[in-house]
């Protein structure tokens, strides 16, 4: 359920596009009931299992799955309440944009008919007139207001291209913001289980392939970070002062926990690759210790029988004394 398309479709821009991904997004919200009930079943068991454990059995594992799992049941209700969200605004910024848009054409429409009608008045006017100072009046004045006209309406269509403008940025920064904060809790979380270094060789040779797939997904992010740093001043062009305050408070945030992410990443790294070279030596060190014990018990057990003879007694006080 995780990975459904549904949530990871980006925000539309169209009306009935909208419309058509809020009802699925409806759909599956109804879908995630029987899930949720699932969920909390599974959670009831565990809890029961832990409970009902006897003195001296380790509930770690048991305790770390649940916590694992309920850490994505409520990031993945959090995507989904996120997206409903960023949907419904999107269809209330586009239902107002088209009515303000509509208003807009029909008035330079009834406009439009009555700059036609004046200038056709005027041309009457002209005819008739006689003096020569007033026609070349009028005619100026029927240029200038055909001017003015048309410049509104070549400010109207830049208006609204730049409004467009504004909703397509507006669905890149939500997408790419919205994606990026859930990235953010999830390697947060992932990067503070690996605090928990384990003493066992094996699983600390999985927990090094852990961590460096971890540097490897914060490495991979930095293009979606140089694309948020990008977007933003331009955005904050086409908002007002304090949505582009806003935006620029949040891109702020989301580097500094990247870099902090970054960092701690990195200490985790030298931290395990130390640790990997003191394990290392730690068994070295056991392996020849058990070598060592191996042969001095060896020895030892030549000499169970002492002997009678002065110069084989003298060969087991050698060997005795190197022991």
């Amino acid at each position: 359920l995780k990975n459904v398309s549904t949530l990871k479709e980006p925000v539309r821009t169209e009306l009935n596009d909208l419309r058509a991904q809020q009802e699925r997004l409806r759909a599956f919200h109804e879908t995630l009931r029987s899930t949720g009930q699932k969920y909390a079943a599974v959670v009831e068991r565990c809890d029961k299992l832990v409970n009902s454990a006897e003195e001296g059995v380790s509930t770690v594992t048991l305790d770390e799955e649940k916590c694992r799992l309920t850490d994505e049941w409520d990031a993945l209700n959090k995507q989904l309440a996120d997206r409903e969200q960023q949907v419904c605004i999107a269809l209330q910024e586009l239902g107002s944009y088209t009515d303000a848009y509509s208003a807009l054409s029909i008035w330079l429409q009834d406009t439009e008919e009555s700059i036609d009608g004046f200038k056709a008045m005027i041309d009457k006017v002209v005819e008739l007139t006689t003096d020569n100072s007033k026609r070349e009046t009028l005619k100026d004045q029927a240029k200038k207001i055909a001017q003015r006209y048309a410049a509104l309406v070549e400010n109207a269509h830049n208006r609204r291209s730049h409004l467009h403008e504004a909703i397509v940025m507006t669905e890149d920064w939500a997408e790419l913001s919205g994606a990026f904060k859930t990235w953010l809790e999830a390697t947060e979380r992932d990067l503070h289980l690996l605090g928990k270094i384990p003493t066992d060789e094996e699983k600390f040779h999985q927990q090094i392939q852990i961590y460096q797939k971890l540097q490897d997904s914060i490495d991979s992010k930095q293009s979606d970070v140089e694309k948020m740093v990008h977007l933003c001043p331009l955005l904050a062009e086409l908002t007002s002062d304090e949505e582009a305050t806003e935006i620029d408070a949040v891109l702020k945030k989301y580097l500094t926990r990247y870099e902090n992410l970054g960092a701690r990443a990195a200490e985790c790294g030298s931290l395990l690759q130390q640790m990997g070279e003191e394990i290392a030596n730690f068994f070295e060190r056991m392996n020849a210790l058990g070598e060592w014990l191996d042969k001095m018990e060896n020895e030892v057990y030549k000499m169970d029988a002492v002997s009678v003879y002065p110069n084989e007694l003298g060969d087991q006080s050698t060997v005795l004394a190197e022991v």
